[in-house]
This record gives C-alpha cells, sequence and structure tokens, in this order.
C-alpha cells in the first residue's frame, strides 16, 4: 500500500510538472475558492458551490457522490465522472468527456481521446483513436478486445469491423497509412484496408485471409475452404494467390479452380469471352 500510495504521488508530481497549474475548462465555483492544488476533492455534483473547491484545481483523488467534474485528477470515483483521468477513474455509471491516460473503468467509457485503457461495456474515444478498448463494444482504439469492435488496428472479438484508423476517408490517407497493416482476429471479420485476418468469415480487403470463407476485394493471399476473389476491383498489382478446396478468381484464365488459383493478368471480361 506505502509503495502504490508513492506510486500516485509520484505520478501526480510529473503530471503537475509537465502540464503546470493554467485552467484548462470549467468555470464552476467550490465553498473554497482560489486554490489551484488539493490532495482531495469532494463533490456533489458539478455545479456552482457544490463541490469542496473548485473545478479548476488539480487534485490527486476526487471523490462523487453523485457526479464529479474536473480538469485535472489521478483517481476519481463516482457515479458519473467528466474528467481528465492520469492514472485511474472509476464510475457507476459512465466516464464522459476529457482525456483518458490511465485506466477507465465504467459501464460506458466515452472519452474525447484514449491514451491507456478502457473497460466496460461500452467503449468509446473520439479525436486520435489510441489506447486499448476491452468491452462488450468498442469503437476506435488501437487494440480491441470484444465481442463487437469497429474502428481498430488490432481487433480481437466476435464480429470486427474496420479500419478508417487514422483517417476519416481513404481519400484523406497519406500513403503511411493506405500501407499500414492491421490485425483481425474473430468469428467475422471485415476490413476497410489492408489486414491480417483470422477467423470463419473473412471480407473486405485483407492481404491475408485464413479462414473457411474468405472474400477479398483486392490482391492477397487467401487460405480456406472457400476463396473468392471480387470480380469488380481494379487491381494494380498481380500478386492474388488462393489455397483452398475452392478458389475463384476473376482474373485468372481459368476463374474457378480447386486447391490453387492465382492472378494471370486477365480482365473479369477477358474470363468470359
Amino acid at each position: 500500500m506505502k509503495k502504490i500510495l508513492q506510486l500516485v504521488i509520484l505520478l501526480s508530481a510529473v503530471q503537475l510538472s509537465a502540464r503546470g497549474f493554467a485552467p484548462i475548462h470549467g468555470t464552476h465555483s467550490g465553498i473554497i475558492s482560489g486554490v489551484n492544488f488539493t490532495p482531495l476533492q469532494i463533490s456533489i455534483f458539478p455545479s456552482e458551490k457544490t463541490q469542496l473547491f473548485d473545478e479548476t484545481a488539480y487534485t490527486i483523488f476526487s471523490v462523487g457522490l453523485l457526479a464529479v467534474y474536473q480538469q485535472f485528477s489521478i483517481i476519481s470515483v463516482a457515479p458519473l465522472c467528466g474528467v481528465n483521468n492520469y492514472f485511474l477513474q472509476v464510475a457507476v455509471l459512465c466516464n464522459l468527456d476529457g482525456d483518458s491516460r490511465g485506466i477507465a473503468l465504467a459501464p460506458v467509457n466515452a472519452h474525447n481521446k484514449n491514451y491507456g485503457l478502457q473497460t466496460g461495456l461500452l467503449n468509446w474515444s473520439g479525436d486520435k483513436k489510441l489506447g486499448m478498448q476491452t468491452g462488450i463494444y468498442n469503437e476506435n482504439g488501437l487494440f480491441q478486445l470484444g465481442i463487437l469492435n469497429y474502428d481498430g488496428l488490432l481487433q480481437i472479438g466476435f464480429y470486427n469491423e474496420g479500419y478508417y484508423f487514422l483517417y476519416d476517408s481513404l481519400e484523406k490517407a497519406t500513403e503511411k497509412e493506405k500501407n499500414t497493416i492491421g490485425f483481425q482476429l474473430g468469428l467475422l471479420n471485415n476490413c476497410d484496408n489492408a489486414c491480417v485476418q483470422i477467423g470463419a468469415i473473412n471480407g473486405g480487403d485483407g492481404e491475408i485471409q485464413l479462414g473457411l470463407v474468405n472474400v477479398n476485394r483486392k490482391d492477397g493471399v487467401q487460405i480456406g475452404v472457400f476463396n473468392a476473389s471480387d470480380n469488380g476491383c481494379v487491381v494494380d498489382r498481380k500478386t492474388s494467390i488462393q489455397f483452398g478446396l475452392l478458389n475463384y478468381n476473376p482474373r485468372s484464365y481459368i476463374p474457378w479452380l480447386p486447391f490453387v488459383n492465382w492472378d494471370m493478368e486477365v480482365t473479369s471480361n477477358d474470363s468470359d469471352k
């Protein structure tokens, strides 16, 4: 316990020295005003004169009877926490708003930016899709472990959907971002850009697909029972190869082949002749 307390004090000192005491947001005054730093903040609800110190105060421990909303806290506990998290954030209902740079634990975690770990039933992060997420539904994370995962780079779950990861659309992506390889492990996988997929059914733009059924819109390697390459895609590189009981590739001279099929530099129109 002593070591944990020492770690918390050290973390608070590092964070305070890095950020200074300048307010980020919030103007609600507390019962005691003008205090920049306090070890303990007690709040009933984030409004005027319903918490011990001003909302702009930096604190190590924040405790809310109904809710607490602070610009800086190392540890915060309340039914509803709206606070920048720098170590541990525990809420009975939800953690909302602000940035999370530590562990956020609640049924619902929704932060502007997540650099740490969100754990709950539903986890969401806005700008800067970083950090880890574990829960039933996860959206916008670097690593996601859950039942439903959306927009993540590394995804493990029942259904994985991704990923416009660091950009809003492929048109806005840089060449480096377009070449970033994601990873999906699940029963159903679908990706919007280059990724490695391992699952029962894999679809989208996976460059390497290992599963029972694999359907690909781009070049890549497919290993499964049934493999299909989309005949509507525009191919820049002729590198697709398929290994399976039945393989379909419209760019092959023989589109349907058992065991092995590959690109033979023909278009779907050529194969129809």
